[in-house]
């Protein structure tokens, strides 16, 4: 008796995996500037690590960190991870799927920031909300499927 094993479905799941592998799923701020000029990706970084004027909030931490957040990613990558096996084409709705998750996830870590702004702050601001002043950083909030990473072989 011979058994001849069929190895095409390994090697289609082995493309499939490595078409994955180029592709990075990003969430941050991009192109966005306010008025001023200053790029958003700057204030945020300036926020979420801190300055000798403001107080550190990292939020961009606590998007990735948080356990309920952890849990959220997680099925959104299990998600992928299940598509990409799947064999349909469905790996870039899937990777979409994850960006909107993070994105949705960063927002809500920026709207939800516990703390309070310096009575100074609040009084310009006419508000206490540390992590947002016109709305601009949080509606930067995006994400996007970069294809652009070269693989070492």
């Amino acid at each position: 008796m011979t058994i001849k094993l069929d190895l095409k479905g390994l090697q289609s799941l082995k493309k499939r995996l490595k078409a994955l592998e180029k592709r990075d799923v990003k969430v941050g701020f991009f192109d966005d500037v306010y008025d001023d000029g200053m790029s958003v990706a700057q204030v945020a970084m300036l926020n979420n690590y801190g300055t000798s004027d403001i107080p550190e909030r990292p939020f961009m931490e606590d998007t990735f960190m948080a356990k309920l957040n952890k849990a959220r990613i997680k099925a959104a990558l299990k998600d992928v991870f299940k598509a990409v096996s799947a064999k349909n084409g469905a790996s870039l709705n899937a990777l979409n799927k994850l960006g909107d998750t993070l994105k949705e996830i960063m927002k809500t870590t920026i709207d939800d920031y516990p703390g309070h702004n310096s009575r100074a702050t609040i009084a310009r601001k006419g508000f206490d909300n540390p992590l947002y002043e016109t709305g601009k950083m949080l509606a930067s909030v995006k994400f996007i499927i970069d294809s652009s990473k070269q693989l070492t072989p």
